[in-house]
């Protein structure tokens, strides 16, 4: 659910940019879900003159997940015992991967990127064609870090550092609703008086 979330973002915001770039977003791409680097630490995304839309941590909401009812009662008095949903937070990078020479162009480009989560920083299935309904919303929020953080972010990444933002994208609630017990109701009390004393 993860992937094909952050897949539909990036379609829009490749759709978006192309758009303003009077470019065919059929035919080009300016924004990819992609690493940044592979695991044998060479660049991912041999191309450059893109948006790489990153995703860089997934941390429980600690406010959401909190004590949360278990049980449900399907009506007739019993009990279903099922599992707590958990509510994440993503951590995205969207970064600058231009060459030198177009660097004025990559930033203009990331400063779209920045207007358009400026302007629907709501994703839901009433304004997103394609949202799953599963979803409820997704929230994205720009997050700023200071240079000592900056540094150690990019050196966890494993590469020199790209103009970039930093967002959290909250909150995606995974839920396997799978009943893990069930109760049945009690029917009838019946109690039994001993007489014979």
């Amino acid at each position: 659910m993860i992937g094909s979330l952050l897949d539909l973002v990036v379609q829009e915001l490749n759709s978006v940019i192309c758009r303003r770039l009077g470019i065919n977003p059929a035919t080009s791409q300016k924004v990819a879900l992609s690493p940044i680097i592979e695991s044998d630490g060479s660049l991912a995304v041999k191309d450059k003159n893109l948006l790489l839309f990153k995703l860089i941590n997934i941390e429980m909401d600690p406010v959401a997940n909190g004590p949360q009812p278990t049980a449900g009662f399907p009506g007739n008095g019993s009990s279903l015992i099922k599992a707590s949903p958990i509510y994440l937070n993503l951590k995205v990078i969207l970064a600058a991967h231009f060459k030198p020479e177009q660097i004025k162009e990559g930033l203009d480009i990331l400063t779209m990127g920045i207007a358009h989560f400026q302007g629907k920083p709501a994703w839901n299935a009433q304004n997103t064609p394609g949202f799953p309904e599963s979803v409820n919303k997704l929230l994205f929020e720009m997050e700023t870090i200071d240079l000592n953080q900056l540094g150690h972010l990019w050196g966890a990444i494993g590469v020199k550092y790209m103009p970039s933002v930093l967002y959290k994208v909250k909150m995606i609630t995974i839920d396997d609703s799978t009943i893990k017990e069930f109760i049945p109701s009690v029917i009838e009390l019946s109690t039994t008086v001993n007489t014979s004393e």
